[in-house]
């Protein structure tokens, strides 16, 4: 986690993506308000973010509206402050559920082997280090919720708080 959330930190809030921006004013919208509509626009007409739509001269997200509402549901609970850090705690869960994947599948030791390389990939870090971004949170949702669902089967608790949960952290597909 440290890794990923160290790339934000030294931005120093910046955000050098006009969707990054776009998605922290709607969720910190949301988070205020309870509305998606941002009363104060985002953008004007001349430089639009593509997760950005106006209706009625205020600006409504277009796209990523999984991470938005994420976001704005860990303001409430980590505080505003710290919602910025949920996508790379995402990320950072991600190795072990691909290990924990793999080991079914695979030696342990491709699944080792496997699991650091992702923790290292050079994509992988770009991505978990754009905070507001949905690319490595979807696929950490996806890889979450698939080995938490192989877990679940394999203790035989497939009840239904566990599909609950499994379907909640593959519903990445919002991101």
């Amino acid at each position: 986690f440290a890794v990923y959330a160290s790339f934000y930190l030294r931005m120093d809030g910046f955000m050098p993506s006009p969707d990054e921006r776009a998605n922290l004013v709607f969720a910190q919208g949301y988070l205020e308000t309870g509305s998606l509509q941002v009363l104060r626009p985002v953008t004007d007409e001349r430089a639009l973010a593509r997760s950005v739509n106006i209706v009625n001269g205020y600006d409504v997200p277009g796209f990523f509206l999984g991470l938005v509402l994420l976001l704005a549901m860990a303001g409430r609970l980590v505080g505003p402050e710290l919602m910025v850090f949920v996508p790379a705690a995402l990320a950072a869960s991600a190795p072990l559920a691909l290990y924990i994947l793999l080991r079914r599948v695979f030696p342990e030791y491709v699944a080792r082997i496997s699991s650091l390389w992702l923790f290292i990939f050079p994509t992988w870090l770009y991505y978990s280090s754009r905070a507001l971004l949905p690319n490595a949170a979807m696929i950490a949702a996806y890889l979450a919720g698939a080995a938490l669902l192989l877990v679940a089967h394999e203790r035989q608790a497939v009840g239904a708080k566990a599909v609950a949960m499994c379907a909640a952290m593959a519903g990445g597909v919002l991101l």
